[in-house]
């Protein structure tokens, strides 16, 4: 009889219905059955109300993985403070938990799949508001050539200003709010090394 798959349930916060839209069609492709997502769609790209949804989860054993855009931070202190306490809040759930960001936002990680790291919008000649409303932005991007590894060739590692990919203590470079980059291109790694390393964590 074959062993029982251990589940990794994560909860994903998000600030909006492409990342769910994307990441659940993501998830089925490239993790294995192990993993199962819940998405919680905050409608808000506001690091006051993810700091707020955080405080539910202090002390417990949930994975919370976090999925917000830079572009608030920018030229926003009080987001920017929000931001530091946020990435320093997290940790207080487990050690498991991860924060993605992406500047300026979630298009910039999308147009990333494409070989010259072309603007999604362009490329598919349908306006932002079209992408937002795509249940199936996944299959679109892939139908047109798109590529999760072109993300890790056209989004570098140097660039990201939240960096975590094991259970030690993450980095936070607020000098690199400004620089292209997604935090995603790092989340199939990082989901790997949960999965391998369950039991050492």
């Amino acid at each position: 009889m074959s062993k029982k798959l251990k589940k990794i349930k994560i909860t994903v916060l998000l600030e909006g219905q492409t990342e769910k839209f994307y990441l659940e069609k993501f998830k089925n492709t490239y993790l294995s059955d192990e993993f199962v997502f819940e998405f919680i769609n905050l409608r808000t790209g506001n690091y006051s109300e993810f700091l707020k949804k955080l405080e539910e989860y202090k002390g417990m054993e949930n994975i919370v993985f976090v999925v917000v855009d830079l572009d608030k931070a920018e030229n926003n202190q009080t987001e920017k403070d929000n931001l530091k306490k946020m990435c320093k809040n997290i940790t207080y759930i487990n050690n498991k938990c991860n924060i993605f960001l992406t500047y300026k936002n979630f298009e910039t990680f999308l147009s990333a799949h494409f070989e010259n790291c072309n603007d999604i919008c362009k490329l598919l000649k349908i306006d932002k508001k079209d992408i937002k409303n795509n249940e199936n932005i996944y299959d679109t991007i892939i139908r047109n050539g798109g590529k999760y590894k072109n993300t890790l060739k056209n989004l570098s590692k140097e660039n990201l200003c939240y960096h975590k990919i094991d259970s030690k203590n993450p980095t936070l470079d607020i000098d690199k709010i400004q620089f292209k980059q997604s935090g995603l291109i790092l989340l199939q790694e990082y989901c790997q090394y949960l999965k391998s390393n369950w039991n050492k964590i």
